[in-house]
């Protein structure tokens, strides 16, 4: 989308920013559809969905107004009536870090069906964990409108939000040796990705034979990729280059 015209449509529409939500304008396309109206698509509202948005000019207020909002594609919100501390387990548990920044931190299924991603590392830099059958338990607090996740057994915590996409993909990888910036990973459904940012290394107690691989769509342009049984419960910034 055009700088100006972006600004232009912030300016005049004071109503599509008042919510405290992120919006991400990155893919977005502007198109006029009439005289009085003006059309934005792939409007990118992390954990909600994808939307096109119509305002209308309204000569009356010399501003235009929303007239109408349609998603493209939506995201249900999974944490609609939790109470807190909720107790819950990983399988799998392979630690919980964030070395690397924002989303980069380890996204954590829970055994409820929930995913959490961690945000920072309260003590030490990580949570180490082994890639086994086993379950971890945890429980998560909620403390002053954040969150935050214990792990029994570990005298470690970490801060976590709760992890919502826009679609995802799950495949497998054969013979993992590593993933760095600029590695391309081949997927058994054929597809190809190439690592934008972060790493993870080879687990030498893990037969590398296939791997679990999960990619999320988390905006309009960007992926994410998780890699089961790697040495570090990495997240890795992803492109489809195929």
């Amino acid at each position: 989308m055009r700088p100006l015209l972006l600004v232009l449509v912030l300016a005049l529409v004071p109503e599509i920013c008042v919510a405290r939500i992120t919006i991400d304008m990155t893919g977005a396309a502007a198109s006029v559809k009439d005289s009085q109206t003006l059309s934005v698509q792939h409007i990118t509202v992390p954990g909600y969905g994808i939307y096109t948005v119509e305002i209308k000019w309204n000569p009356d207020t010399l501003k235009f107004d929303l007239a109408v909002a349609t998603a493209e594609t939506s995201s249900p919100n999974p944490y609609p009536s939790n109470t807190y501390p909720l107790t819950s387990s990983v399988a799998a548990f392979q630690g919980a870090y964030n070395i690397d920044g924002e989303d980069m931190g380890t996204i954590l299924t829970l055994a409820n069906g929930q995913l959490w991603q961690v945000t920072t590392v309260n003590a030490y830099g990580r949570v180490i964990g082994t890639w086994s059958s086993n379950l971890q338990p945890v429980t998560i607090y909620s403390i002053q409108g954040a969150y935050t996740m214990s792990f029994d057994g570990r005298a470690y915590t970490v801060n976590v939000k709760p992890f919502t996409y826009l679609s995802r993909i799950d495949s497998s990888i054969a013979n993992f040796s590593g993933a760095y910036s600029g590695t391309i990973l081949s997927l058994a459904n054929g597809q190809a990705w190439q690592v934008t940012n972060g790493s993870a290394s080879d687990n030498p107690f893990v037969d590398p034979d296939t791997l679990p691989v999960t990619i999320y769509q988390i905006s309009s342009t960007r992926y994410v990729m998780t890699i089961g049984g790697t040495a570090k419960a990495a997240t890795l910034t992803v492109i489809r280059i195929n």
